[in-house]
């Protein structure tokens, strides 16, 4: 077969409705989750130097 050669399938329709979307439930972020995107966007976040501290902060 030559590089330019034409190929024809069929594809049956419930294959290409399958196809057509991701396979998973695509959401939006809620309120909460845009604000705090934002905030690290704005490298507003808090910052923590060693992880130790940043567990000591979470309380684990």
């Amino acid at each position: 077969m030559s590089a330019d050669d034409i190929v024809q399938a069929r594809i049956d329709p419930e294959t290409k409705r399958r196809a057509a979307a991701p396979p998973f439930e695509a959401r939006a972020p809620n309120a909460e989750s845009v604000e705090v995107m934002n905030e690290l966007a704005e490298r507003k976040g808090e910052r923590f130097d060693t992880g130790e501290s940043l567990f000591e902060d979470l309380g684990l």
